[in-house]
């Protein structure tokens, strides 16, 4: 009778030891709580410019090797193709309409409005830093809400945008931006003062933006195939991205040499594309198409992201913060619009569901550049089909992404069911913006303001 008991109570611990374990296996994923956070965020970087994004020309060799050893997203968007607003969506995971940034120079609501990755990070016990090379992520407009420490000065030798002048209404003193190797020296040397710590920083590197001069030699290394002045403009851009990948592999070999490599999430990616001459357009802002919105992103955690991975679902810039909490097992905000990806890294899966909304930066005149600018633009990726429209204009364009990825033939009025659906979505989507928009901070003095108005160059 002992032997009958002592096999039973044999039995029933197996089968509990059986159910604990596939209740592990079904409600959990592979933790990287505790982990190291390092955002490289790179302006206007357009992912089929980039290798791992199928370019024709080795301009990133770093970033490409980066791509192998953890997840690309082929379809990743940014929620406005403007500097200021998108790098908002990424840090507060919420869409411009909700948090109030429309336009470079306008400022993120104060805390405790909606809780920044930074700030959440910092609550749960990182030390946060942060290296920016832009004017237009100046700690005045909010972006340094949760970083203990941020670098946004400049000097003026270098400078490729100017110094001591005006801009978006605004005047900055010193240098506008920064030169990549300069910015990488400085997160080398912040990650060495804090290496001992759980650290995130966020690394913001300017140099694709225009004007394109990249330093020799790599002005010179696209140019012997180069005929025409849009040719030599876009191998200037394209030199532009062979020198930031250059300083992105140097900070990634030092996190490798610095033997953090193991336990620091990574994440590359751009805040917005740009246009060089497609739809008769040169720089962003201005447009929703792919060229402008479409932007490269990629992520490693060895052990924890799978290498190899490509994901072909369409995904948004607002869904960084809550993959960055997920994989870290920190509970998210309840603001949060975005979704996490990490169950979709794990599990990689072509989802055509997903909705994603664009929208145009706020133009308060009524031409910008020679180009007609007339109230909102809006645009909607589901699936294969975009749709963008502008209602104060007028227009709707409606494409195949799959068959047409240059959207050169708008084919909405072949498919006015369609064109009503997804206008539809748009519409409600505005509401529920809407319906919590922050307060717009403008950082812009009155008396400049005054003078502004009295210009037409705001409203």
């Amino acid at each position: 009778m002992k032997n009958y008991f002592q096999v039973e109570r044999f039995i029933l611990t197996l089968i509990f030891c059986w159910g604990m374990s596939m209740a592990a296996g079904c409600n959990s994923k592979p933790s990287g709580a505790g982990s190291n956070v390092l955002l490289i965020t790179i302006d206007t970087l357009r992912s089929d410019h980039l290798g791992c994004y199928q370019y024709n020309r080795n301009t990133s060799p770093n970033i490409d090797k980066f791509s192998e050893a953890g997840a690309l997203f082929k379809n990743a968007y940014c929620q406005m193709p403007t500097t200021g607003p998108s790098h908002a969506s990424i840090f507060t995971s919420t869409y411009p309409r909700r948090h109030g940034v429309l336009k470079n120079g306008w400022a993120l609501a104060p805390a405790p409005s909606y809780q920044t990755l930074a700030e959440i990070l910092k609550k749960n016990g990182y030390k946060t830093g942060a290296v920016v090379s832009s004017f237009a992520l100046d700690p005045s407009f909010g972006f340094s809400r949760g970083f203990d420490e941020y670098d946004a000065k400049f000097s003026a030798e270098g400078s490729s945008m100017g110094h001591d002048t005006d801009w978006e209404g605004l005047h900055f003193s010193g240098g506008f931006d920064q030169r990549a190797n300069v910015a990488t020296e400085k997160a080398m040397h912040w990650i060495q003062m804090h290496e001992k710590e759980k650290f995130f920083l966020w690394m913001h590197y300017f140099d694709p933006h225009s004007p394109y001069v990249p330093p020799e030699p790599y002005a010179r290394e696209f140019l012997k195939d180069s005929t025409t002045p849009l040719d030599k403009i876009i191998a200037h851009y394209d030199g532009e991205i062979l020198f930031v990948d250059e300083q992105v592999g140097k900070l990634l070999d030092y996190i490798k040499e610095a033997g953090l490599d193991s336990k620091t999430l990574i994440i590359i990616m751009s805040d917005h594309g740009e246009g060089l001459g497609q739809h008769n357009w040169m720089e962003h802002g201005m447009y929703l198409y792919d060229e402008q919105t479409r932007i490269p992103l990629l992520m490693n955690l060895p052990g924890i992201i799978p290498e190899k991975t490509s994901l072909n679902s369409i995904v948004e810039t607002i869904d960084i913060a809550p993959t960055v909490l997920d994989i870290l097992d920190i509970k998210k905000e309840t603001h949060f619009m975005g979704k996490s990806l990490y169950s979709m890294i794990l599990k990689p899966e072509d989802s055509s569901d997903h909705i994603v909304f664009i929208e145009r930066r706020r133009y308060e005149t009524t031409n910008d550049l020679g180009v007609e600018v007339l109230g909102q633009k809006f645009a909607v990726r589901n699936g294969n089909l975009k749709y963008i429209w502008a209602p104060q204009e007028g227009t709707e364009e409606l494409y195949n992404i799959l068959k047409d990825p240059g959207e050169l033939l708008n084919v909405a009025d072949g498919h006015p069911d369609v064109t009503e659906r997804m206008q539809n979505m748009i519409k409600r989507w505005e509401k529920e913006q809407e319906s919590g928009q922050q307060k717009v901070i403008q950082t812009v003095d009155p008396e400049t303001r005054k003078k502004l108005k009295s210009l037409g160059y705001v409203d």
